[in-house]
């Protein structure tokens, strides 16, 4: 009898100890220490380039999360978002899409570069594409200011010390 009441007090015991774990492991979010230590903000330009409104909206939601995250480790970006090639129709304010899941992702791409603009960030898109691929400056959105050339834009800022981040 004393072996079996040892027994149930092992397994709740056990019990106890893997819930108290894995509490603790939902709770935990690990940190970018090493990477952002000494460091006041962390200055990065994105290099956004796609045809698909589904990548564009995951990329902004990748660029949002990654501003927050840092943020919270008690540092600041500083994230200049550049947007050449097809990405440029993505961006006008009426895009020319009748597919229905496109023009809602689109929706809410508008909606995210708004609270990003916000926020502090620099959105650039790139003439040589919008040239290239007939789309005019009074169609963009607001929040993304046309500039000449997106190359000598990423070119300039990692000149300064932006990393740059490549999102296809």
């Amino acid at each position: 009898m004393k072996k079996h009441n040892l027994f149930i007090r092992l397994v709740f015991i056990s019990i106890f100890v893997l819930i108290s774990v894995s509490v603790q492991s939902a709770e935990h979010v690990p940190l970018d220490k090493d990477a952002l230590k000494g460091l006041d903000t962390v200055r990065t330009i994105y290099d956004v380039r796609t045809k698909e409104p589904g990548r564009l909206l995951f990329a902004l939601k990748v660029i949002q999360e990654t501003a927050r995250s840092i943020r919270a480790q008690a540092v600041e970006p500083d994230f200049v978002v550049s947007f050449r090639g097809g990405t440029l129709p993505l961006l006008r304010s009426d895009p020319a899409t009748s597919n229905d899941a496109h023009r809602a992702m689109l929706k809410e791409v508008r909606e995210r570069l708004a609270v990003m603009q916000t926020a502090g960030m620099t959105l650039e898109a790139c003439n040589v594409a919008a040239t290239a691929l007939e789309v005019k400056e009074e169609e963009l959105i607001d929040e993304v200011a046309l500039i000449g050339n997106s190359l000598i834009s990423l070119a300039g800022y990692q000149n300064k010390g932006y990393a740059l981040v490549p999102m296809y």
